[in-house]
């Protein structure tokens, strides 16, 4: 065996004891609230494309605003359609401001306009085009980063299992104040709705992605939770909300994008006079799937 010549195959092989395979030293990630991406993006300017990436805090290899979620703005000037293509296998966008289009694949487009959400399938490029005399704005989010960490591509949209689907606004806030008429037996002060679509399993948009639009009623507050799937969240009303992360106070303002970082212990607070609201993207789907969701109460 001393003499042995081992094989370029042999050479690559590594035997680590238990503490250095399960303890690594990943960096967290933080609680965070993209402020300068959101006003970039609603200020003026042409059609751009713009990442809120916190890929060097999280020490990734690719763009990320956590470990398996991209978020960003979508800028679209009139006359100026932006063509793109995630890398992900799923694709959540809200509609911020303005109205336009969206085609992608063999012919298939959305009209929309402001208020509305669409889910649209990873595996091809697609066309944003504004409509009218000023910028439109979409918040868009992928799970680009899931794919990536293990060199992955998405499948061809005729063979994805998620089919697009259009979310109307009116459609939508309807959801959710009809959930009013509902009380929540879990002792959450909080109304929320679950989107899906026509086929999903288990109430999820995508294989691992989930998206919800939550509101807290005025002058309340969810008790405090926590559950294993990150949350990356859009605030769509909240001038006088805020969330507090593991004791960590975090402001929210229209249209910012904020994450809830997975396992923090979390709450939100409603100091207006209507409701706050906030539509929010998870990697739950992964977690369901795996039944390690890990929800719980962390007290008053």
């Amino acid at each position: 065996m001393e003499n042995t010549v081992l094989s370029p195959y042999a050479e690559r092989g590594r035997y680590l004891t238990l503490d250095q395979g399960f303890n690594q030293a990943l960096p967290p990630v933080p609680a965070h609230i993209f402020l300068a991406e959101r006003d970039q993006a609603l200020g003026p300017g042409g059609s751009a494309h713009i990442l809120c990436d916190q890929s060097a805090e999280i020490a990734a290899r690719t763009p990320s605003t956590t470990p398996l979620l991209l978020a960003s703005y979508v800028r679209l000037a009139p006359g100026q359609p932006l063509t793109l293509s995630s890398g992900g296998s799923a694709e959540v966008f809200y509609v911020i401001r303005g109205a336009g289009s969206t085609e992608w694949g063999d012919g298939e487009r959305i009209d929309w306009q402001a208020g509305d959400a669409m889910l649209l399938p990873g595996g091809s490029q697609e066309r944003h085009t504004a409509t009218g005399d000023g910028n439109a704005v979409l918040w868009r989010v992928t799970n680009q980063p899931q794919l990536a960490y293990e060199s992955a591509l998405p499948p061809p949209v005729e063979a994805s299992p998620i089919k697009a689907v259009h979310y109307r606004g009116p459609e939508m806030m309807k959801a959710l104040i009809d959930v009013r008429q509902h009380v929540m037996k879990s002792g959450m002060k909080s109304m929320a709705i679950m989107f899906g679509s026509e086929g999903s399993a288990y109430n999820r948009i995508a294989p691992s992605l989930t998206l919800a639009l939550n509101a807290v009623p005025p002058h309340d507050h969810q008790i405090p939770h926590r559950h294993n799937s990150v949350a990356v969240s859009l605030v769509l009303r909240g001038e006088k909300a805020f969330s507090l992360v593991d004791g960590k106070r975090v402001d929210w303002s229209p249209y910012a994008t904020f994450v809830t970082p997975a396992g923090a212990s979390h709450t939100h607070h409603n100091e207006s006079d209507q409701d706050s609201i906030v539509l929010i993207v998870q990697d739950g789907g992964l977690y369901y799937h795996c039944r390690t969701m890990g929800f719980a109460i962390t007290g008053e």
